[in-house]
Formats: C-alpha cells, structure tokens, sequence
C-alpha cells in the first residue's frame, strides 16, 4: 500500500459511522457488519499474528461454542443456527483487528466515526419524532435501528466510548459534553430501562472534572443538588407524565423485568453433559421462546460452563487492564454501562461493544498530553495515529 494502514482507516471509518444503520431484519448482516468484517480481513491479512490473552480466550470462546452448534446440527438442529457460532468467530475477528490497528496506527477512524454514528443516530430519531410525555399512547423511539433496546445499547456504548475516547485525547470538552448529552437524549427516547439506569448512573462519573479540589468540591455539591432535586420533583409527582419516569417507576412490578422471563435459568432444564457444555442456541429458543436476554447467562444456556468460564475470564483480564491504565473511575465508565446493560440484555451481539473492548485495551497514545485533545478540524490522513504498541494481559 502507497500510505499503511489507509484502506483499513477507510473501512474502521465507514464501519464505525454505519453502527446506526440497520437495513435489514435483526440477525442479518447489516452495514457495518460488512464494512468492519472486510476492516478485519484487511487487518489480518497484513499483520503478523500474535494472540494476547484475552483475543486467545476469544478464541477458544468462538471454537467451542462452534462445536457445540456443529454437535446439535448433526443430531438434527436447524441449519440457521449456525449463526450463533458466526457471531461468535466475528467478536473474536474484529476486536482482534480493531486492537491490532489502533496499536500501531491510532484511534482517529473511530473517533471521526463516532461522531457521525451519533449525528446519524439523533437525527433519525428527531426525524421519527420522540415522545417524552404521556398522551394516550406509549412509543418508543427505534431511530435507524430495529427495536428500541438496540437504540439503548448504542446510547450506553456511545457514553463510554466518549469518555475512552476523552482519555485518550481524542475529544476535548465541548465534544465530550454534547456526547454526553446525545447519550441521555438517545438513552431517554429508547425507554429501555437498562439503558436509562446504566446512563444515569455512570454519567456522574464520566463528568467527573480533573481540576483542583475547590472544582472538584463544586462538581460534587452540585451533583448532590441536581440528585436532590430530581429527588424532590420525582416525589412531588412533578415528572408524573414523563414516559421514562412511568418506565422506570414501573421496573420492579413488571413481569417481564423478572431474571426467570429473560430466561436466567434455562440452563438448569439440560443434563449434566449439557450444563457443562451447553443446550445450543435451538434448544435455548424452544425452551425460553426467545434468547436468554443477558450477556453472561445467554453464554452459559448455549455453551455451558466452558463458555461461561472464558466468557468470565475474557472480562476479568479486561477490568484488571482497565484498572491498570483507567483507574477505578475508568473502569466504571467504559465497563459499567454495557455491564449494567448486560444484566437483563445480551449485549455480546452488539458489535459496538467489541469496537469499545478492544480500544480500551489499546494504550494511550503517548504523544497525546492527558488534558489536550487532538485537533479535529479535518479528517486525518488515513493511518495516522500513535506509534506502535501492544497491551499484554
């Protein structure tokens, strides 16, 4: 290539501004999906290949949940559900690929993706309209995705990434903070409930200001405010006619928000082999009716406790690096929300989430200054980045 890594920074670009774009059903290959898996077949094609621990825990994730679908296909399983196992091989594919080209070139394709992602995303939803308050009919905004949980997912990946990619002086302030807005605002209008809990809760953190004591005290006294009268006005019935608020005062009384319904316990109707092992995707369906609606125990009803175990152990070497490079506070912001979320939704699906697990494994450019951010008045020549590094486990 005339300019390294300029097809690939093309394709992260393309891929990662498409994350919005849904064209087809839900489990269908989308836009993006085909951007990113021609970024990862590029990105192999010209790197030496050298697994971390957590991309060969992947791995080992990806061949045997493989198996276990290819064991059930030939006791007479539904062709179709091959498609379990290919979500698997591409989240082992592409964050392997997004870590190997962020290493050695940087992070402005997902950067300047991003921010595309988030016009798109907000202005498909302004489109549609939003309805926020209570007039005789309840819908939730889907925008340019499927359902409004996907809508949600992307509104918790997008607050995390913004702040990754604060971290990483990619954003300044003024960015960082109509990110942060987009991300309540799309969080609100998808009234998914694990979405607007995860973004309430982690977006104290995130705003957290790296300033002297005397901000920092200020910061403090008027989130404690701002929580107090939201507080107040919630009990004096003053946000009554608000959709989200009537979701979420709800949470606890509906039937669906149950661990049993989301399908928490499937795994305990298989055989002993088949809870070490796992049910596979066909037998989960017909159990449940539906997916296990979690990001860790739809691993352990399809593949037992193998792929629950390297699931488990693929994200404790995740928040050991976090905490390493992030601190506490950049733990809880880039792996809080898509954790929280994962409780009562399976995130893992969600190829968001992998572009933000593998750039948070990727160090800090160290060319970058903590506290200044990038120019971001042109798109960079493609490739440009940081110098080349890799994070070890």
């Amino acid at each position: 290539m005339s300019k390294p890594g300029s097809i690939q920074a093309f394709l992260l670009f393309l891929g990662v501004a498409l994350l919005p774009v849904y064209l087809f059903g839900s489990g269908a290959a989308q836009p993006t999906h085909i951007a990113l898996a021609l970024f990862a077949g590029a990105v192999w094609l010209t790197t030496r290949i050298a697994l971390d621990r957590w991309s060969f825990l992947l791995l080992l994730l990806a061949i045997h949940g493989t198996l276990v679908e290819l064991i059930y296909l030939a006791a007479g399983a539904d062709p179709q559900n091959l498609m379990s196992a290919v979500f698997l091989i591409y989240n082992f594919i592409v964050p392997f690929a997004v870590f190997a080209y962020c290493s050695r070139y940087g992070d402005r394709p997902i950067a300047f993706g991003l921010m595309i992602a988030a016009v798109i995303a907000i202005g498909t939803v302004a489109l549609n309209g939003v309805e926020l308050q209570d007039v005789g009919g309840t819908s939730r905004s889907t925008g340019s995705f499927n359902n409004p949980n996907q809508l949600g997912y992307f509104a918790v990946c997008l607050l995390s990434l913004t702040y990754l990619l604060r971290e990483r002086g990619a954003y300044g302030n003024r960015v960082t903070i109509a990110f942060y807005g987009a991300a309540l605002f799309l969080a609100i209008a998808s009234l998914s409930k694990a979405a607007m809990v995860a973004t309430f809760v982690v977006i104290f953190f995130a705003s957290k200001p790296r300033m002297s004591r005397n901000y920092l005290a200020a910061w403090t006294l008027g989130v404690v405010g701002a929580v107090g009268l939201l507080l107040y006005a919630y009990l004096a019935g003053y946000l009554d006619q608000y959709l989200f608020i009537q979701r979420l005062d709800g949470m606890l009384n509906e039937g669906d928000s149950s661990l049993a319904s989301r399908g928490y316990f499937a795994f305990l109707d298989g055989g002993i082999m088949q809870i070490f092992l796992g049910l596979g995707s066909e037998n989960v369906i017909r159990m449940v009716g539906h997916e296990v609606h979690s990001t860790f125990f739809s691993i352990l009803s399809n593949y037992g406790l193998v792929g629950f175990g390297l699931l488990l152990a693929v994200v404790i070497v995740w928040f050991r690096l976090l905490w390493r490079m992030h601190g506490f506070v950049g733990l809880v912001c880039i792996a809080g929300p898509a954790m929280m979320y994962g409780i009562t939704h399976n995130g893992s699906r969600f190829t968001i989430f992998w572009i933000l697990f593998a750039l948070s494994l990727v160090p800090k450019p160290r060319s970058v200054p903590k506290r200044q951010a990038r120019p971001q008045s042109a798109m960079p020549p493609p490739g440009a980045g940081a110098a080349p590094s890799r994070a070890s486990a």
